[in-house]
């Protein structure tokens, strides 16, 4: 009597299926990732600098934390001393 259950060979099985994520989520991921890396030196070089004010740091943080991926990329464009 056969099974009625297809089996499938355990070489014919990839990674991604294996784990559930595929090249899509992974370079998504690790945009993300960047994106956050990059948000949060952003975020830290704009409270340690001295040459802004307290209501200039404050929207600093604000740009990046609202844009994550444009705010730092805006705030390390326009500083000059790095």
């Amino acid at each position: 009597m056969r099974c009625a259950l297809r089996t499938r060979n355990v070489a014919s099985v990839t990674a991604p299926e294996l784990l559930g994520f595929d090249a899509f989520t992974t370079g998504l991921t690790l945009a993300s990732l960047l994106a956050l890396l990059l948000a949060v030196s952003a975020v830290g070089s704009a409270l340690r600098n001295a040459d802004l004010s307290s209501t200039a740091k404050t929207m600093w943080v604000l740009v990046i934390v609202l844009f994550p991926i444009l705010g730092p990329i805006v705030y390390f464009g326009v500083r000059s001393d790095w």
